[in-house]
């Protein structure tokens, strides 16, 4: 089958992670993938890295939507899948669109812990997906109450791969403990409850270390 995969984030996070994890289960599969993204950001490099077929949209501002309705649906034409498969919300109504005018069934994953939207026209949408993947239990629940008059079993998890690391000595020769997050610099990353962690661990333990990474 031919699959097509539409990602309009341009930072590799637990999203952009699972939405790979997802393409690289159905090239596993066989199946031939695309991958609709950002040109030039990580997911786009990403997608050459494992030799796939990349087709160029823009990013998630606002203005940019228009112009990404008309490029995926030029997209789609030319590609012909048999599935489109959303990973944002601001693919996810495009995807649904073009799919209902070229008869292309589309699915939609979540993986984020945004909280969804409950409007007239987002649960129209939803409702008219033809399924959806969550990465949790939690996630699925959250879609659930969209499907109130079935059974809910288009809405599936599939849980992601965690893999296996060893153990590090976090130490260091001096002994020093040193805890870190590493993310975007953006408030649902979680942020601030690092920092008030941080704030009661130096009460007990005022040798350690704590370090913040992200960009933007």
């Amino acid at each position: 089958m031919k699959i097509f995969h539409m990602l309009d984030i341009p930072w590799w996070s637990g999203l952009t992670r699972y939405a790979f994890d997802i393409i690289q289960a159905n090239l596993n599969s066989g199946h031939r993938v695309t991958v609709a993204c950002q040109k030039g950001a990580l997911p786009y490099r990403k997608s050459y890295e494992m030799g796939l077929r990349a087709t160029p949209i823009l990013g998630r501002e606002p203005q940019s939507a228009l112009i990404n309705f008309f490029l995926l649906g030029s997209a789609l034409r030319k590609e012909k899948p048999d599935w489109i498969v959303a990973h944002t919300g601001s693919t996810h109504w495009i995807g649904l669109w073009w799919g209902k005018r070229m008869g292309i069934p589309a699915l939609r994953v979540r993986a984020t812990s945004q909280k969804l939207k409950t409007s007239f026209l987002n649960r129209k949408v939803y409702q008219s997906t033809h399924g959806i993947v969550a990465a949790s239990r939690k996630l699925r629940e959250e879609c659930l109450p969209f499907f109130l008059d079935g059974d809910g079993s288009h809405v599936k998890v599939i849980y992601p791969p965690v893999d296996s690391l060893p153990a590090a000595n976090a130490g260091g020769p001096s002994g020093r403990k040193k805890i870190g997050i590493v993310a975007r610099l953006d408030p649902v990353k979680g942020y601030f409850t690092f920092l008030k962690a941080a704030k009661e661990i130096q009460k007990k333990h005022p040798e350690t270390e704590f370090h913040v990474a992200g960009a933007e």
